[in-house]
């Protein structure tokens, strides 16, 4: 508790520090309100996503049906994202993003207040579970392009000591809920998630409004006139008048996005695309589905060990009542181990965009592959409880690497104008092997046990770790292949 104690006030101290830097800077932070935003949705996830076995066993669903369920939500939202990616790359109004995270927060609010005070069968608990858990998935590339959409319109937002308190709060959370469930019942954690999904969206109306780059509402030269149109954003920002429309006008400092302009020594991404295009480039569209696949075919192979990390991961996490239980443990053990990784997870978070520029991208993805690797043999050779926490320590280097890996590499290999497509695919991709991973587990649980289970974690972490060695290297060369000369 010490630990998490210091994590928080390290973090608060942190935006503290960023808050004085950008009075002395003329800059606007929102580190602050995405710190809270990020902990609100990750109290979220804790109580439906990390407890779901726990809540829909206690119900009396089979753990079986329990993987349909949740192999459902994981489908819909894969199947959803991309085209909500679609949406927000075409859109420059911070309205349009808000309006869909409202949305998908609304769903899984309606649904837990059906859950929560009526009475209804175990069929219908199933079938609503999806939707519920699928909209609460389908938020986190929103939360990502929140970071994207802002830093480009001269606001600071760090995204590492937003994601370390979030972690924080996500393991007291578990803990919290590990405890409660096993004293006050199941029902519990449906509760705390509905005071929390109603926060969450609430946050979300606290975001400033702002209108198209400058440089988008122009037309296809990307400058437009000194001060721009009403629409773009506060006129006495001269700055904001000539920004780039694409992102290769931020950079990924140590702790924060930042407009590239303000920042010197800084881990840039490639260059700006500021060239002539043609065809499905042109304009201000952005690439369809296909398109995009077939121009980054080499980075859409690779991000398939995304895929199989997702799988591994979840399989393990998800069913965590059902690894402990031949151990002797019960919920409060599963609650003391999301403690753990979480523990863990951030000093990874909070170094992983140095990580990142030290390592580059193909050492990093062979990293997150032998953690992953490695914290699943510890499941499989686990002969108490003890040994799953011990297990849990290597979330340091496997997931605590994963999402700030999946930003930085996106922006290594893909277009700007298609960053969020980049992004969304990656995200897509882990939650088709979320999908896979709730299926596999459920399945495999119920009719080989949880050992046949833990050992298929063990595999899809290593094909994963061949993915990402073999097809990693050929998507950075690909990368580096259709750089654009830079404009500066």
């Amino acid at each position: 508790h010490r630990h998490f104690l210091f994590y928080l006030y390290s973090g608060g101290y942190s935006i503290y520090n960023e808050s004085m830097n950008n009075v002395i800077t003329n800059r606007r932070s929102l580190t602050a309100i995405y710190s809270i935003h990020q902990c609100l949705y990750w109290i979220v996830v804790c109580c439906t996503v990390s407890f779901a076995a726990t809540y829909m066993t206690a119900k009396g669903l089979d753990v079986s049906a329990v993987g349909f369920v949740l192999f459902g939500a994981n489908i819909l939202s894969f199947a959803v994202q991309l085209f909500l990616a679609s949406i927000a790359d075409k859109s420059g109004d911070s309205r349009a993003l808000k309006l869909l995270m409202i949305i998908l927060s609304g769903i899984p609010l309606i649904i837990m207040l059906v859950l929560c005070f009526t009475d209804i069968p175990l069929w219908l608990l199933a079938v609503l579970y999806v939707p519920m858990a699928a909209g609460i998935d389908m938020e986190m590339p929103l939360m990502n392009s929140i970071v994207v959409f802002y830093s480009k319109r001269s606001y600071t937002v760090s995204y590492s000591i937003a994601r370390s308190i979030a972690a924080a709060a996500f393991g007291l959370s578990s803990l919290g809920m590990g405890y409660a469930m096993k004293i006050l019942g199941c029902d519990v954690s449906l509760l705390a998630a509905l005071v929390s999904t109603a926060a969450y969206t609430a946050i979300t109306l606290l975001y400033p409004r702002e209108g198209m780059l400058a440089s988008r509402a122009a037309g296809p030269s990307g400058i437009a006139g000194a001060h721009g149109d009403a629409s773009d954003g506060p006129a006495d920002r001269p700055d904001q008048a000539v920004q780039q429309a694409d992102l290769s006008g931020i950079a990924i400092t140590d702790t924060s996005i930042t407009p590239a302009e303000h920042q010197s020594d800084t881990h840039q991404c490639r260059p700006a695309s500021d060239h002539v295009l043609t065809g499905a480039e042109s304009g201000t569209g952005s690439l369809s589905l296909i398109c995009f696949i077939r121009k980054y075919k080499w980075y859409v192979l690779s991000v398939g060990a995304v895929m199989l990390f997702g799988a591994s991961h979840v399989a393990s996490e998800n069913y965590l009542i059902e690894i402990v239980r031949p151990l002797g443990g019960d919920s409060s053990n599963v609650g003391v181990a999301l403690l753990v990784c979480t523990m863990a997870e951030i000093p990874g978070t909070l170094i992983a965009s140095r990580l990142y520029k030290k390592l580059q991208a193909r050492r990093i993805w062979l990293l997150i592959g032998i953690s992953y690797t490695i914290r699943m043999l510890f499941y499989v050779l686990a002969g108490s409880v003890g040994m799953i926490y011990l297990g849990q320590v290597f979330q340091c280097c496997s997931y605590a690497l994963l999402p700030p890996s999946q930003l930085y590499y996106a922006r290594d290999c893909v277009d700007d104008r298609d960053m969020v497509k980049g992004q969304s695919t990656s995200t897509a991709l882990y939650s088709l092997g979320n999908a896979l991973g709730n299926l596999f587990g459920g399945l495999a649980v119920s009719a080989a046990g949880v050992a046949a289970m833990l050992k298929g974690c063990v595999g899809g972490a290593l094909l994963g770790l061949l993915i990402a060695a073999v097809f990693v290297p050929f998507a950075l060369k690909a990368a580096k292949k259709t750089a654009a000369p830079a404009y500066r």
